[in-house]
C-alpha cells in the first residue's frame, strides 16, 4: 500500500502539476524516446550482470511492496524462542534440542514462535550454529568468526543485488540524454518544416531528457532504497541470534543472553526489558 500511496503522489505531483499549469500531457506521449531508454536499460543490465544476479534482482523486486520484515512482536516472539532453547539446554544439555534442530518444521518449541519457521534464512543460521556447537565447538571468538562470515557473506550477496540497480539508476539519465540527442538528430534533419513541427519535435527530443532523470530519481532510486531497507532488516534477525548464541557460549545465564540479543534490535522494534519479561510470564512453560 505504501509504495502505491508514493507512486500516487508522485503522478499526482509531476503530471498533474504539470497540466495544472497549462501543460500538454500529450506532449509527455514518445514512444519513440521511451523506446529508447527503456531498450538500452535493458540492454546495459544485460550486459553487465551475470544471470544470476539478473534473476535474483528481478525477485527482489517484490520487497519494495512489502513493509519491514519484523514487528516488534516478531522480534519478542525470536527473545522468548531464544530463552526456552537455552534454558532446555542449561537444564537437559545439548542432546535434549537435537531433534529441534534436525526437524524444526516439528520442532514445539519453534511452533510456538514460528517467527523463525517464516524465514528460512534465519531458520538455518540458526540450526546451523546450534548444530556446531553441539559437536563441540567451545570457543565463542571461533563461533564470532564464522557468524561475521556467513553475515558477511548475506550482506555481500545482497549489496550485489540492490549494485546492479543502483548502476541502473544512476545510468538513466545519461541514457536519456541519448534519446534526446537522437532526438535532435532528427529535428535537424527536418529543419525545412514550419517552426510549430519543429516545436513538436524539439520538445520531444527534451522528453528523453525528461524521462532518463525521472526514471532514476523518481522512481528506480526509490525502489531500490526500499528493497535495501528491506533486506537489511532481515539481517538484524541473524544479528540477534548471533549475539544470543555467542552469550550463551561465555557461560551467561539464558536470561542474561537473550537481553544481550535485545540490545541488538534496532530501536523502532525494539521491546522493553520490561515487555519482554511480561510476555515470559503470559507464555506457560
Amino acid at each position: 500500500m505504501r509504495f502505491f500511496i508514493g507512486l500516487l503522489v508522485l503522478i499526482i505531483s509531476v503530471f498533474g502539476t504539470f497540466a495544472l499549469i497549462g501543460g500538454n500531457l500529450l506532449a509527455l506521449y514518445q514512444p519513440g524516446e521511451l523506446g529508447i531508454i527503456g531498450g538500452a536499460a535493458i540492454a546495459a543490465f544485460i550486459i553487465a550482470n551475470p544471470k544470476s544476479v539478473i534473476m535474483g534482482t528481478l525477485k527482489k523486486f517484490k520487497y519494495s511492496l512489502k513493509e519491514a520484515p519484523y514487528k516488534k512482536e516478531d522480534y519478542v516472539s525470536m527473545l522468548l524462542c531464544l530463552l526456552d532453547v537455552f534454558k532446555l539446554i542449561r537444564n537437559k544439555g545439548m542432546l535434549a534440542i537435537e531433534n529441534d534442530i534436525d526437524n524444526p518444521e516439528e520442532s514445539e518449541i519453534l511452533k510456538k514462535y514460528p517467527v523463525l519457521l517464516n524465514d528460512k534464512e534465519s531458520l538455518n543460521f540458526f540450526c546451523d550454529y546450534l548444530r556446531v556447537i553441539g559437536m563441540g565447538l567451545d570457543n565463542h571468538y571461533q563461533l564470532d568468526d564464522l557468524m561475521n562470515q556467513e553475515i558477511d557473506t548475506h550482506h555481500e550477496d545482497h549489496e550485489i543485488l540492490i549494485g546492479s540497480l543502483r548502476n541502473l539508476s544512476d545510468g538513466l539519465p545519461a541514457i536519456g540524454i541519448v534519446a534526446a540527442v537522437l532526438g535532435v538528430i532528427k529535428t535537424m534533419s527536418s529543419m525545412s518544416e514550419p517552426p510549430e513541427v519543429l516545436g513538436r519535435l524539439i520538445g520531444g527530443a527534451l522528453v528523453g531528457t525528461f524521462l532518463g532523470v525521472f526514471l532514476s530519481y523518481c522512481l528506480l532510486t526509490p525502489i531500490y532504497t526500499a528493497i535495501s531497507q528491506y533486506l537489511d532488516s532481515k539481517g538484524k534477525l541473524m544479528l540477534c541470534i548471533k549475539t544470543a548464541l555467542i552469550s550463551h557460549m561465555q557461560g551467561l545465564p539464558p536470561i542474561i543472553s537473550v537481553e544481550a540479543a535485545r540490545k541488538t534490535i534496532p530501536g523502532m522494534f525494539r521491546p522493553s526489558f520490561a515487555e519482554v519479561e511480561e510476555k515470559m510470564n503470559e507464555t506457560p512453560a
